[in-house]
């Protein structure tokens, strides 16, 4: 089993597997040995990611079957400490930087060569944090932006980020480029909360982070957590207004808070005997307020009824176009057809 990043590991892993040679000392790597675990130190971090291959992207004319986008990543982890969050705790265990970017330089040839080689149109970055942290990770996005205009890159493309990391100018910038949606990270519109979770942000930086993007006509995705163990009736409804005074923006993730193993939320709820344990990673927890889970039940119960309609009519969109694309290939032609009067 390979943990932390793989990049290093799993090819070294890979190599010596191939060769016979041993492997038992590889850092990174968990095993058995007969009836013991052994777990070897962690693979430090990457430091500079730009020593990287680009991706291989030899399945991407399937993919691209769907639509012309694709997928790539500017960085690696992310600076902020909230309490329930998984890279968080997934770069803690491994030595280095906790965050680290690629240049524009870099990131701008992988985007030549996925627009050149195979016609990509639209990128989503899958960066946790698209921002690095200070004055630094707001240059290198600048960088970023007016390398992509000077190459007159013909492409949109959709980042994530913190609410803190919005502001007008550099993402009127960042449009310019081709920002067409934000995945923001709110998680909540209740002060409280937000400083439980650690997010180091206020409710009124939720706000103008999301109004910046509607007045730039960026789409606002937000991230954001309507129910947690310790959430009273009242913050319920209040986070309730709140997305009720953003007009009611569309999500990429609303869900309860989620507990991951290794982070400083289990941690939490487990010293508070609110946890429970299902499995090594299955987790769920107790609720102070019994009304918060019956109006999330609730909840849940009508947002599932209806991604199972736009589900279905997406499955009916992607049938058509898919048929589209067979008839292309075939170089169908539709017969004229001709009507006697």
């Amino acid at each position: 089993m390979v943990y932390g990043e793989g990049d290093i590991t799993f090819p070294l892993l890979v190599k010596k597997l191939l060769e016979k040679d041993n492997w038992k000392d590889i850092k990174g790597i968990g095993y058995r040995e007969e009836d013991k675990i052994r777990i070897n130190p962690p693979q430090p971090l990457v430091e500079n990611l730009d020593n990287l291959p680009f991706p291989a992207r030899d399945t991407l004319p399937l993919v691209l079957r769907w639509g012309r986008n694709a997928m790539a990543i500017t960085s690696k982890g992310c600076y902020g400490r909230c309490i329930f969050c998984g890279p968080r705790a997934f770069y803690q265990r491994s030595p280095g930087r906790k965050w680290r970017g690629r240049s524009a330089e870099n990131i701008v040839e992988e985007l030549k060569l996925l627009h050149k080689n195979w016609g990509v149109e639209t990128v989503d970055f899958l960066d946790d944090n698209f921002f690095g942290p200070g004055e630094k990770g707001r240059e290198r996005v600048e960088d970023i932006a007016r390398s992509i205009i000077k190459e007159n890159l013909p492409l949109r493309f959709s980042i994530e980020c913190r609410v803190d990391n919005v502001e007008k100018e550099l993402f009127s910038l960042l449009k310019k480029a081709g920002l067409y949606e934000v995945r923001l990270g709110v998680e909540s519109g209740v002060q409280k909360i937000l400083d439980r979770y650690q997010k180091d942000t206020d409710v009124e930086d939720n706000r103008k982070a999301i109004r910046i993007l509607k007045n730039l006509d960026i789409d606002c995705r937000i991230g954001f957590i309507p129910a947690d163990p310790w959430m009273s009736f009242e913050d319920f409804l209040e986070n309730g207004q709140f997305l009720h005074e953003m007009g009611s923006p569309t999500a990429f993730n609303i869900t309860r808070l989620s507990v991951v193993a290794g982070t400083p939320l289990e941690e939490i709820l487990r010293k508070e005997g609110k946890l429970i344990e299902r499995s090594f990673y299955d987790f769920d927890y107790h609720f102070s307020d019994k009304r918060v889970k019956i109006l999330y039940s609730i909840y849940r119960a009508i947002q599932i009824t209806q991604n199972l309609y736009h589900r279905f009519i997406s499955r009916i969109d992607i049938s058509l176009r898919d048929l589209k694309y067979y008839l292309r290939r075939k170089k169908f032609t539709p017969p004229s057809i001709s009507v006697s009067q």
